[in-house]
């Protein structure tokens, strides 16, 4: 991801629901989610040790496996991610500040999982809550 030096948290404070956007498109459906990950001192870890220990890049891996028992295979199951290739469940820090980094989770769905995508999105927090 990018790294910018100083810029205000565009998103709503902690404690709210995240923003969470679903695009309806013919070619490429899905839902995303964006979320505002503050880098503050943690039981004592100062905030540079904290980013250096990459905690968005672990829970990305966490959350986009595709593996038995992952979200990925359960909205397969489902019938609500498409048949095409490549990966349907990515999660990535697009970029990150000295402050706080923004984290993406992005699912492509079937139609089928696009009218079902309150669901997913209770998949998804489900998952996160886990």
């Amino acid at each position: 991801g990018r790294r910018l030096a100083a810029m205000a948290d565009p998103l709503p404070s902690t404690g709210q629901v995240p923003p969470c956007f679903v695009v309806q498109s013919r070619e490429n459906p899905g839902i995303s989610f964006t979320w505002s990950i503050p880098f503050s001192a943690t039981s004592g870890i100062d905030a540079a040790s904290y980013r250096a220990s990459k905690p968005l890049v672990a829970l990305a891996h966490l959350v986009a496996h595709q593996g038995p028992g992952s979200l990925s295979c359960w909205l397969q199951k489902q019938g609500w991610l498409p048949d095409n290739l490549g990966p349907k469940v990515t999660a990535q820090a697009p970029f990150s500040t000295q402050s706080f980094a923004i984290w993406e989770l992005k699912i492509k769905l079937s139609q089928q999982g696009l009218q079902n995508w309150s669901s997913v999105a209770t998949a998804v927090f489900g998952l996160l809550a886990a």
